[in-house]
C-alpha cells in the first residue's frame, strides 16, 4: 500500500507480513539496475518489533528520482540474510528476485519467503494524461466478513460475498491500471454489531477492526502497486458518530470514540504512531495535473441544534480556510479537480425539505445548510470548472451534475459533478439508502454572504443499477481539452471493462 504525505511530498509504503508467516526480518524496495540486468538496486529497512499489520517506511527522494518501477519486498528468511544489508547481494537473494520479478510473478517468491507486491508508480512518473489517461477509484463502505462470507485464509479459494468489491478491485488493475486509490470511509466497522457483541478493550474495538481487514489478502492484492488515500468516516467510530453537549449523559464516552478510533486511523492507514502530534486529517495532494482535496466532514463538525442549524459547520474553520485557498489557486486552471469526503454533496434529502429541522435527520452535506450553501457559492465565486465531489457513506451509487447560476449573470454558470460511490460491502438492506429518499431533480436558491448576488443551484440526478461495488474516474485529455467518465463496477470484469449506459456516465 502506497500513502502520498500531503504537501510534503513524502512518498510512504505500507507493508504488512502476511498472517501465519514468521515475522519479516526486512522491508526492501527492489529495482532493476539497467534492462536486462542481473544486479539490483535495493534499498532495505530493519521490520520493527511489534506486532501491527502494516508498518510504513518513507522512501528517499533520491530513490523516486533513479527508479520509476521497482517491487516493494518482506524478507522473512533470516538465515541467508547478511547482518549488514545495504546492497542485499547475496547471490541466492539476488537470484531469486531476478528470476521472478523478470517473469512478473509477484506472488510466488516461495523460496525465500518472499512477499512482493506489484509493479509501483510513482506519482511523478505517472503515464501521459494525454495518451493513457488518469484513472482514480472510489471506494468506501466494506462491512467486516466473518467465517461465513468472507474467504477463507490460505489456497486458491473463491471469494466470498464480502470480498467480491475489493476482487474486482483487484481484476480492474489487470485492465487497465489506477493511478490511486481514494477510500473515503468507513473502511472498518468498529461498531460491526451496534453495540450488541462489539468489543470494550480499545485494542480490539478500534484497531482488532484494522489488522482483520488488512490481513486479508484479497484486500492486500487490490491495494498494491496505486498511491492510497484515505478518510475516517462514521463507522472507525460509531454510527453516524457527531459531538454531543458536555451535559449528555454519554459526553465522556462519545470523546473517547473519537480519540481512540483517530489514534487507530492513523496508526494504520497514514503512519503515525502515538509518540507524534498527528496532522490533521484533512489534506490536498496532486495527481499528475489534477488537484485533489480531502475533506474531513466527520470529526471537525459542529454540535447540532434546531436553534442552531443555521450556523452549524461540518468542517472547522481552519480547514474551511484552506480549501478556499486551494480553490483560489486551481480554480483558474481548465485540469480536473476532486474534492473527495466521506459525505454526500448532493441530492438533498426529501426530509431535509420538509422543513427547517428536518435537516437534523441527514448526516451528509444537506444536514449542515449554511456548510452546503457556502461550499456551492465558493465554487461560483472563484468560478472553478471540472469539480467532481466524490463520497461514499450512504450504500448508493448516483451522478448528480450541479449548476450554478446567477439571473444577473448567465455567462458565469458553474457546473460541476457529485459522485457518490456504492458500498464495497453492505449486506444488510435497511442500512442502505434508497433513491426514494433524495430528491432527484430540484432548484433552490443559495443563502451566500456574496452582498448583492443572487445564486441559484440547480440538481440533475441520475442513478446506475443498485448493487455492491465501487467507482473509477478517468480522466482523459485531447489536445488541451479534458474528458471526463465515471464508471461503477459491481460485476466481475470477465467480458471487459464495464462501459454499458447503466453503470457508465460522461461528466463533461
Amino acid at each position: 500500500m502506497v500513502l502520498h504525505q500531503g504537501a510534503d511530498a513524502v512518498v510512504r509504503v505500507g507493508m504488512g507480513a502476511s498472517p501465519g508467516e514468521c515475522s519479516p526480518t526486512f522491508a526492501v524496495l527492489v529495482a532493476p539496475a539497467q534492462p536486462g540486468s542481473d544486479r539490483w538496486h535495493t534499498h532495505a529497512w530493519r521490520w520493527p518489533s511489534d506486532h501491527a499489520t502494516v508498518h510504513f517506511f518513507d522512501i528517499p527522494d533520491g530513490w523516486l528520482q533513479a527508479h520509476d518501477r521497482c517491487a516493494a519486498l518482506l524478507l522473512t528468511d533470516s538465515s541467508s540474510t547478511p547482518d549488514c544489508v545495504p546492497g542485499l547481494d547475496h547471490p541466492s537473494i539476488a537470484e531469486e528476485i531476478h528470476r521472478h520479478l523478470e517473469n512478473g510473478r509477484f506472488q510466488v517468491l516461495a523460496q525465500l519467503n518472499l512477499l512482493a507486491a506489484r509493479h509501483t508508480r510513482w506519482p511523478d512518473c505517472g503515464p501521459d494524461p494525454e495518451e493513457h489517461g488518469i484513472h482514480i477509484a472510489v471506494a468506501s463502505c466494506q462491512y467486516a466478513s466473518g467465517m461465513i462470507d468472507g474467504q477463507p485464509r490460505g489456497g486458491q479459494w473463491v471469494p466470498g460475498p464480502a470480498d467480491l468489491s475489493y476482487h474486482r478491485l483487484g481484476q480492474w488493475q489487470k485492465h487497465s491500471p489506477l493511478d490511486a486509490i481514494l477510500l473515503v470511509g468507513d473502511q472498518v466497522y468498529s461498531d460491526a454489531t451496534a453495540g450488541l457483541f462489539d468489543p470494550t478493550a480499545v485494542d480490539d474495538r478500534y484497531h482488532g477492526p484494522y489488522r482483520h481487514w488488512l490481513s486479508r489478502s484479497v484486500v492486500r492484492q487490490a491495494l498494491a502497486g496505486p498511491m492510497v488515500h484515505t478518510l475516517p468516516d462514521d463507522h472507525e467510530f460509531h454510527d453516524n458518530w457527531s459531538p454531543i453537549g458536555a451535559l449528555h449523559a454519554r459526553f465522556g464516552d462519545n470523546n473517547h470514540a473519537r480519540q481512540n478510533g483517530l489514534a487507530a486511523y492513523f496508526a494504520h492507514l497514514r503512519g503515525h504512531t502515538a509518540d507524534r502530534a498527528a496532522p490533521p486529517v484533512w489534506y490536498h495532494f496532486q495527481q499528475g495535473p489534477i488537484a485533489c482535496f480531502m475533506m474531513d466532514t466527520r470529526t471537525e463538525r459542529e454540535r447540532r441544534q434546531a436553534r442552531t442549524l443555521g450556523q452549524a459547520r461540518i468542517m472547522s474553520s481552519a480547514q474551511r480556510q484552506a480549501l478556499e485557498d486551494w480553490l483560489a489557486t486551481h480554480a483558474s486552471t481548465w485540469a480536473p479537480k476532486v474534492m473527495a469526503g466521506p459525505s454526500m454533496v448532493l441530492p438533498r434529502r426529501h426530509t431535509s425539505l420538509a422543513d427547517e429541522a428536518g435537516a437534523l435527520q441527514s448526516d451528509a452535506w444537506d444536514g449542515y445548510p449554511a456548510a452546503l450553501h457556502g461550499l456551492l457559492a465558493r465554487l461560483w465565486h472563484h468560478q472553478a470548472r471540472h469539480v467532481v465531489f466524490v463520497s461514499g457513506d450512504e450504500h448508493l451509487g448516483c451522478v448528480c451534475q450541479i449548476t450554478i447560476s446567477c439571473p444577473e449573470a448567465p455567462e458565469r454558470d458553474v457546473t460541476a459533478w457529485s459522485v457518490h460511490c456504492p458500498a464495497l460491502y453492505a449486506p444488510f438492506p435497511f442500512a442502505n439508502s434508497r433513491r426514494e429518499d433524495f430528491v432527484p431533480r430540484e432548484s433552490f436558491p443559495l443563502c451566500t454572504p456574496l452582498a448583492g448576488t443572487n445564486l441559484v443551484c440547480h440538481v440533475d440526478t441520475w442513478y446506475p443499477r443498485a448493487g455492491d461495488g465501487f467507482a473509477v474516474l478517468g480522466f482523459q485529455c485531447q489536445q488541451g481539452r479534458w474528458q471526463a467518465q465515471v464508471s461503477f463496477v459491481q460485476d466481475d470484469l470477465t467480458s471487459g471493462l464495464p462501459h454499458s449506459p447503466e453503470v457508465c456516465r460522461t461528466l463533461f
